[in-house]
Order: structure tokens, then sequence, then C-alpha cells
């Protein structure tokens, strides 16, 4: 199954750039190269090695995501914590076992990661429109850094409105239960309004 969608480091100027083309294409965001050469980049390939997906995880401070704040940011611990950036993931054949495989890897290697380096939470950013991906990081219940217009940075014009936040370890390792329990939630409304438009279907005919 990992076969289909594998996931691996880049490191090559060759690989990042191509990494880099296509998370401005994604996400709108031209990361820098000295950026990305600080950071674990990751890409995800589809089974004829088209990158489908990727996102880097940046170990030190500074983050992106923090630097994005108009006002400084003094009450947490910034050594402590790891950023997560350049997240996309656009296969052609969006099906849920791709998908679910996705976040597994993801997930896998973020916790491997903090672990490694003796990292306790976790901080990112997002744009207030993409509405279903807050619904998804609102599952881990995490803490609020900021949210409002961040400033313009290498790469991002700024004035759009974030939400930048954080969440521990614990957690990160609870979110694959929690996604897992939404889906579940999510199928049995849908099996139960079906079931329903069916019944009302038949009383009709």
């Amino acid at each position: 199954m990992c076969n289909k969608l594998p996931c691996r480091r880049l490191i090559s100027d060759q690989d990042l750039l191509e990494y880099q083309q296509k998370t401005e294409q994604n996400v709108g965001i031209l990361l820098p190269i000295d950026y990305l050469k600080r950071g674990q980049v990751y890409g995800h390939q589809d089974s004829t090695g088209q990158m489908v997906g990727g996102f880097i995880l940046i170990t030190h401070f500074p983050f992106r995501a923090i630097d994005s704040i108009p006002q400084a940011v003094t009450n947490i611990d910034f050594n402590k914590m790891i950023e997560i950036n350049g997240l996309w993931f656009r296969p052609k054949d969006k099906t849920k076992s791709a998908t679910s495989l996705f976040w597994i890897q993801l997930l896998s290697l973020l916790i491997l990661t903090m672990f490694g380096n003796q990292k306790f939470h976790l901080c990112y950013a997002y744009t207030l429109k993409k509405i279903k991906l807050q619904k998804i990081y609102g599952i881990m219940k995490p803490k609020i850094i900021y949210r409002g217009p961040v400033k313009p940075l290498p790469g991002n014009t700024g004035g759009q409105d974030e939400s930048i936040e954080m969440v521990s370890l614990i957690q990160l390792l609870s979110f694959p239960y929690k996604l897992l329990y939404l889906w579940k939630a999510a199928f049995l409304e849908k099996k139960t309004k079906w079931a329903h438009y069916l019944t009302i279907s038949k009383g009709r005919s």
C-alpha cells in the first residue's frame, strides 16, 4: 500500500525547487529556498513518480508562522517546538485510502521528528478561509497563538487573516483516533440520511 504513495526526504536543489514551485501552485506561497534548506522537506509521489503532496518540518526557531504575527509573542518557549509548513496534497485521484495514507505518513514522520529532537509542541498556520481545515485541526483542541491579519514575509504578501496555533505532542498522538471517530460519525450520518430518503421514497410509491 505504501508503495502506491511513497514519501521521501527531498534534499537536492532540483527536488527542493520542484517542491517550491508546486507548493506555490497549490498553497499560493513561494517558500524561499534557504528556508527549505533549514528544514526537513518531504514529498509524496504517485505511482508514476509525480509529486502529489508534501510538507516541511522546521525543528529550530525562528518559525515563519511566528514571524508573521504583527506583535511580539513572549509567553511561549519556542525551543521546545517545531513548525510544519507548506502542507499540500493534490493527487489526480483523491481517494479515501490515498488521503488516509498521506495523513498516516505525515503524522508518523512528525511524531518521530518530535521525539528525535526532544520537542513537545507543534505550531502551524492556515488561512481562515479554509473552513474544513479549521474543523480538522480543531479536533485537537489547539491553543490559538494569534488570529488576524499577518505581516508580509518573503514569498507571501501578507494581509490575509490567518490562525496560528500550537498543539502538544500528547494532543497530536490522540489526533488519529479523534479523526477516525469524526469520519465514522460523518459516514453514519450520511448512511442515516440515505436510509431516511429510501423510506420516504418507498412511502410515496
